[in-house]
């Protein structure tokens, strides 16, 4: 038994030299190749393999040769992006510090590509996360408490506002849905549970 593991052992080693000492070629794209911005907070690839770059300057879609940017100019609700999600009927939406935003595919061109989806009025509007649970609905995190959208592609859909808490200052930062239907929040304040 200790004849085998030696051996082994020994292969492993030199594997793993062999692999460290590798260098996987890779490019790094920046502003200077066309990004809005150097740093990129989230990166989604959508239905069709493209890639949706978050960014502090908008929103930036990487077609495998050029990158091609949106900010509030094309209707964003505020430069800062958060986070992407395509949604399972086809509806891209964008997380930002001023709301969530639809791209509207039937735009004309030169018109603003993106949407500001309304929500009720006086409601807190960052949102920092963006998902969508096994029923189809999307929710977002976001100040005080987290968003709700029944119909993401629906263009006179509104955001309703869930509050977490009674009364007590809580952000949900992220967002995760499990197969049975319950929502996990990751808060300012720990993990929270918002049973199906």
């Amino acid at each position: 038994m200790i004849v085998w593991r030696k051996p082994v052992i020994l292969a492993a080693s030199v594997l793993i030299g062999v692999l460290s000492a590798a260098h996987l070629p890779a490019h790094t794209f920046t502003a200077a190749d066309g990004m809005p911005r150097d740093a990129v907070f989230c990166v989604v690839p959508d239905t069709r393999g493209f890639l949706w770059l978050c960014t502090a300057e908008g929103l930036s879609w990487f077609d495998g040769y050029r990158f091609n940017n949106y900010g509030v100019a094309q209707g964003l609700a505020h430069r800062s992006v958060n986070a992407v999600l395509q949604a399972a009927d086809g509806s891209l939406l964008a997380a930002t510090d001023g709301g969530l935003s639809r791209l509207d595919p039937a735009a004309a061109p030169g018109s603003a590509k993106f949407r500001t989806i309304p929500a009720d009025a006086g409601l807190p509007t960052g949102i920092f996360d963006v998902i969508q649970d096994p029923a189809g609905v999307v929710w977002g995190a976001g100040y005080n408490g987290i968003f709700r959208l029944d119909h993401p592609g629906n263009p006179t859909s509104r955001l309703g506002f869930v509050p977490v808490t009674d009364g007590t200052k809580l952000a949900v930062t992220a967002l995760a849905a499990d197969p049975s239907g319950n929502l996990w929040l990751g808060t300012t304040h720990g993990l929270a549970r918002r049973r199906a």
